[in-house]
Formats: structure tokens, C-alpha cells, sequence
């Protein structure tokens, strides 16, 4: 399958396609629209989009400088003041991300980073990209779902294996020059909703070696599918947050929004993905 000379790969799309080739398909290389929502209730699913992407804006913001107090949260947002004050608690002196705040370490917000993947590019923007002083780096994703995850699932998506291998491959520019090592990486999703329960993921060359042969195998059997392989998930409860599902004769109706956040606080084995948490690609 020749894919569009401009295609970038992300770990989103890469996720897509692991998920249900099928989607891949309609989504990135027949660019079908399709009427239909993701998840019920509609209301809370589109609350939580715009919660997400509001906090994000909110630490950019702070990142790049504007003092706290310039930055107002209407009074009714409660649950984004919370979001704001867990933060702000955090990167305080005993809080979980204060190391990252500390005024020898060099902070890059938002940062793009990109590398070949076969004839194609593949990018990601982080939320942030920590360097420390003795070069260790870790990258801090901010997950504003509802409740966290778990690790063994987290671990296992496609931006855990991206991020840290693009920051090895290409995160030099961001050490004053000097390269990057596997072992030096630690990636953090921290979750202003529970900011207790952040999960730290520490990188290794063993691991970086193992996801350089992923992604290169991923990407040989995508780009050797014909039309016709591009076949539905086997996993059908994935269908139903995709909005795909009647086109794919998988359903006409969304699946629930509570039985999704269920899915992966139960059974890590069982989980689905749905695109309310894809806030890490918003630009601002």
C-alpha cells in the first residue's frame, strides 16, 4: 500500500493501525469522514476533550513563563481548578515533579521531535522534555483522563515506545550537543486528576533496540499490505468507540463512556482506546 508522499507517522496513527488496520485505512489513506460519535454521553465525552485541552494550555502557558497568578480559571471550573492546584502542588519543594522544576534543569514545552521512518517521518510532540544537569532526561506526558490507568497498559502503547526512541535518536540539539542515551530516558505520564498516582517508566538500551525493530517491522508490513488486507480488529469491543463501527457493520450505537474508563481500570488485558486522551498532538 503506497501510502501519501506528505504521510507523517505519529504514535497516534501507529496506534490506529495496531489497534484495527481497517481504521488505519479508512482514516489516514481513504480519508473517510464518518457521522458518528465516539462515546456516550456525548456531552461528558466532549467535557472531557475540552477539559483536557485546557489544562494543557494552561501548563504551556505557565511553562513559557506566565506567573501563576496571570492565569485565570473561571470560578464554576472546579474540576480544572483542581487539575491547576494539583499541579501547582507538585512542582512545589516534596511534590512528585519538583525535581523538573529546579533551576538547573533546561525545560522545553510543546517540543516537536521527528526522525525517518522508512520514506516517511516519524514526529511527536511532547508536552515537556526535561534535560538534568548529569544529562538525564525524562519526558512528561499530562494525562487528563479521568482516573490512571494501568502501568502494564500504558507501557504497552505505541507513544511509550516512540517518544523515548525519538528523543535517543534526535534529542541532542536538546543537551547542549551531546547525545542521548537510553539509559538516560525516563518517561512520566502524570495525571492532574490523581497526581499521586504518576507512573514513571524508566528507559534502557535493551528496550530502545527492542522498539527500533518494532517500529521498523510495523512499518514492512504496512507498507506491503494490498487493498484488501487492511481487515477489521478481531477485538470487537474496540468498535465500539470507533467511529467507524457502522460503516464496519460493528454496531450503530457508541459504547458508554463509563464501560471504557471500566476497561482499563479492571482488566489491562481487555482494554480499548478511545481519542478523548490524544490532547498530546493539540496545537496551540
Amino acid at each position: 500500500m503506497k501510502l501519501p508522499a506528505n504521510f507523517q507517522f505519529s504514535q497516534s496513527n501507529l496506534q490506529d493501525f495496531v489497534d484495527c488496520r481497517r481504521r488505519f485505512q479508512l482514516k489516514y489513506i481513504l480519508n473517510v469522514s464518518w457521522p458518528a460519535v465516539e462515546a456516550e454521553p456525548v456531552l461528558e465525552n466532549e467535557h472531557l476533550i475540552e477539559l483536557g485541552t485546557r489544562f494543557h494550555h494552561l501548563v504551556h502557558q505557565f511553562l513559557l513563563g506566565i506567573p501563576a497568578e496571570d492565569l485565570q480559571i473561571p470560578e464554576q471550573d472546579e474540576e480544572l481548578t483542581h487539575w491547576w492546584q494539583n499541579f501547582q502542588s507538585a512542582i512545589q519543594e516534596g511534590g512528585e515533579l519538583h525535581k523538573i522544576w529546579l533551576p538547573s534543569t533546561l525545560r522545553y514545552a510543546e517540543i516537536t521531535l521527528s526522525d525517518q521512518l522508512g520514506d516517511h517521518r516519524l514526529i511527536a510532540k511532547m508536552d515537556l522534555v526535561v534535560i538534568h544537569p548529569d544529562g538525564t532526561a525524562q519526558i512528561i506526558d499530562w494525562k487528563t483522563t479521568q482516573h490512571p490507568p494501568h502501568r502494564s497498559w500504558l507501557t504497552e502503547r505505541l507513544q511509550t515506545k516512540v517518544y523515548p526512541y525519538l528523543l535517543v535518536n534526535t534529542g541532542s540539539f536538546l543537551n547542549n550537543g551531546q547525545s542521548i542515551s537510553p539509559n538516560q530516558v525516563e518517561m512520566i505520564y502524570w495525571f492532574p486528576s490523581d497526581s499521586k498516582s504518576t507512573i514513571c517508566i524508566p528507559y534502557n538500551q535493551k528496550q530502545y533496540q527492542d522498539d527500533k525493530a518494532y517500529l521498523d517491522t510495523l512499518l514492512d508490513t504496512l507498507v506491503h499490505l494490498n487493498a484488501d488486507d487492511f481487515m477489521e480488529t478481531s477485538d470487537e469491543k474496540r468498535c465500539k468507540y470507533c467511529i467507524y463501527r457502522s460503516l464496519c457493520d460493528r454496531g450503530v450505537f457508541a459504547g458508554k463512556l463509563s464501560d471504557f474508563i471500566n476497561s482499563y481500570l479492571i482488566d489491562p488485558e481487555e482494554t480499548v482506546e478511545i481519542d478523548f486522551n490524544q490532547v498530546d498532538e493539540v496545537s496551540f
